[in-house]
């Protein structure tokens, strides 16, 4: 049985090690004072098959705590709306019934299939949350160890297409035009739990935050120094130095990659991203950030670009306003830089190395109660 590539057994016991300091330490407290009253306050937590941390700027320890509560209470309840591998979840009711009938569902997924429609219709179709079909597809090829046949992929693929997606913003309801349409939201549900944690550290008066997702990142507000929050884009090729640190104040940064998460069918490791046009795992880049006004947002147009490339991905984002992007594209040891007209703007202008962008947490497919 051939799967993704498992951490060894040193990586799994740090991994262990790490989640058990994080339930022993419950925050901590930086160094770092904005004002005579006010520090910096963090927490980690496992949501969604990768860790989630979120930094406040509070006053005190006891109204940290509230804060960072809060939003984890967003990011606790976004999972258990959209992921469909909970069998309770609104996405997995939505793929039970939503072909029989129309199914009304939460404002937050009714929101995130809104955004879906439209990154769908942008895109081309390069990004489809109905793509649940082909990625089944790709877990049993990499269980069985034997790409898809290619009957086997037009058959899922004649499954994708979010056209078929009905929604009624009156009603809040959904209602699937096509029987065997099936929702896989791995490609937007994290940005969402992003935005919707940023909504209640605002809801409970922090002037500054930092939530980051396993790589989706959003900053509210200014950094340490009164400036922006400075991000570290990861390499993809494993530099320590990164490709370069972000400034950015009240954006998301959201880097998606090939290189943390795969499938390995017969020796070979396919991107965990599937092009809902071909069937198959997307190729040829390595690495996408794009900074947007929102999360959800930046974390669709990631997939999206990766699945698009380099010509037809640069092309979207120009036309979108206020989205930019730097995409590393080619082969390992021929990477490429591209960068969309207006990335520069963000390039920190300091030595500083930044907040670095977590990759999510290497895992098996399908991952585990994600």
């Amino acid at each position: 049985m051939s799967q993704m590539k498992r951490p060894s057994l040193k990586v799994a016991l740090g991994l262990i090690i790490l989640i058990g300091t994080l339930l022993l330490f419950r925050l901590s407290l930086h160094p770092f004072q904005s004002s005579a009253k006010e520090s910096i306050y963090e927490k980690t937590r496992l949501y969604m098959g990768t860790f989630v941390t979120v930094k406040v700027v509070a006053e005190n320890a006891a109204k940290a705590q509230e804060i960072i509560d809060a939003a984890f209470g967003e990011i606790e309840k976004i999972e258990g709306l959209m992921s469909r591998y909970r069998e309770n979840s609104e996405v997995s009711r939505l793929n039970r019934l939503a072909h029989m009938t129309p199914q009304v569902v939460s404002p937050e997924t009714f929101e995130v299939l809104m955004s879906s429609g439209e990154i769908f219709r942008n895109s081309g179709g390069a990004f489809d949350a109905t793509i649940a079909p082909l990625i089944k597809l790709w877990q049993k090829a990499a269980k069985e160890n034997h790409p898809p046949r290619p009957e086997e992929i037009a058959q899922a693929k004649a499954l994708v297409d979010y056209a078929q997606v009905i929604l009624d913003e009156k009603a809040r309801t959904v209602f699937f035009a096509q029987p065997g349409i099936s929702l896989d939201l791995g490609g937007i549900a994290k940005g969402c739990a992003v935005d919707k944690a940023v909504e209640a550290i605002k809801a409970h008066g922090a002037r500054a935050a930092l939530v980051d997702a396993g790589g989706d990142i959003y900053v509210l507000g200014s950094g340490p120094d009164g400036s922006g929050w400075r991000i570290k884009i990861q390499d993809p090729a494993g530099g320590e130095s990164g490709l370069g640190v972000v400034e950015v104040k009240n954006r998301a940064v959201v880097t998606s990659g090939n290189y943390q998460r795969f499938f390995e069918i017969a020796g070979r490791r396919y991107s965990h991203i599937v092009d809902p046009r071909s069937g198959w795992p997307a190729e040829g880049v390595a690495s996408v950030t794009v900074i947007a006004p929102q999360a959800t947002l930046a974390d669709g147009l990631a997939t999206a670009l990766s699945v698009l490339g380099e010509t037809e991905g640069l092309k979207l984002i120009e036309s979108l306003p206020d989205v930019e992007c730097l995409m590393v594209v080619g082969e390992k040891d021929s990477f490429r830089q591209v960068q969309s007209s207006g990335f520069s703007k963000f390039l920190a202008r300091s030595s500083f190395k930044g907040e670095p962008t977590r990759p999510p947490v290497p895992q098996q497919f399908p991952p585990p109660n994600p």
